[in-house]
């Protein structure tokens, strides 16, 4: 991947790191991301907040210049929209102060019929402090 990367440094701006949760890969990503930047390239990452610990490092090491987190539901309804018996909402928290300390980020959140509800949206805004851009969810074809 990193070839390919290196390849279009030229033609490109930034990667963005997407997934699943990118941050679960720890310090191997961090290892990934120094060589990113190293071809003078901006990082973005897309995150759900549950590693804010390694967040923080990567903010503090100044290896991410845009970071957008799903913000899934209200934290009531956290656990049952990631389809979990428990989630630590602690750590979706914590994740959520340090973005917000960040010129350049988003939060986001996918209305999903039956999971998301319209009338909660505007307590998600209330919690997260700021405005969440609404993304509509579209079945798979």
């Amino acid at each position: 991947m990193l070839d390919i990367i290196s390849e279009r440094k030229d033609f490109i701006g930034g990667v963005c790191i997407t997934g699943g949760e990118p941050l679960m890969w720890g310090q191997r990503l961090k290892d990934f991301i120094k060589k990113i930047k190293a071809l003078g390239l901006k990082v973005k990452i897309d995150t759900n907040g549950s590693f804010p610990k390694l967040l923080e490092e990567m903010i503090k090491e100044d290896l991410i210049d845009f970071v957008a987190m799903d913000i899934k539901n209200i934290p009531e309804k956290y656990a049952q929209t990631v389809g979990l018996a428990s989630v630590a909402i602690e750590d979706i928290k914590e994740s959520i102060r340090l973005i917000k300390e960040l010129p350049d980020h988003q939060f986001r959140t996918t209305i999903v019929p039956g999971l998301v509800e319209e009338a909660d949206l505007p307590a998600m805004e209330s919690w997260v402090g700021e405005k969440i851009i609404w993304q509509e969810y579209r079945e798979p074809s």
